[in-house]
């Protein structure tokens, strides 16, 4: 004996609060947002990984040297080979890692508590703290 649709419709689906849009598609709230911070399933934060990949391209610095350097390899890969030793080596503009920006902060804050007299330097820092959290 077969069902009918009837049967089982609503059973076996829960009812989504889609949200129609203008093109024709619809928002499902709450899709894709992943895993709350610090969750088990979170995984690795971004500036861990960050971090993993910084090692790994150091480690091959040496490589991209070696391919540079080598006539056996063709002009093309030598030159991309420049090209990644250059960008990663020089930058392509200003730019200042994570950990730049805290090695600053904290030189900052050394300046600080050298420089200001005691009153003024605790006020400030709170101040700095509710700035850069």
């Amino acid at each position: 004996m077969t069902q009918s649709p009837d049967n089982s419709n609503g059973k076996s689906r829960r009812k989504s609060r889609r949200i129609p849009q203008p093109n024709g598609g619809v928002l499902v709230p709450g899709a894709g947002r992943g895993p709350a911070k610090g969750a088990v399933n979170a995984g690795r934060p971004p500036s861990a990984v960050r971090a993993i990949l910084r090692e790994a391209f150091v480690a091959r610095v040496p490589l991209a040297s070696a391919i540079a350097d080598n006539p056996a390899f063709t002009p093309s890969e030598r030159l991309r080979a420049l090209d990644l030793l250059g960008r990663f080596g020089i930058g392509t503009a200003r730019e200042m890692s994570v950990d730049d920006v805290k090695d600053r902060l904290a030189e900052t804050v050394s300046a600080i508590q050298r420089i200001v007299s005691a009153p003024q330097r605790e006020e400030l820092l709170a101040t700095l703290r509710v700035v850069w959290s």
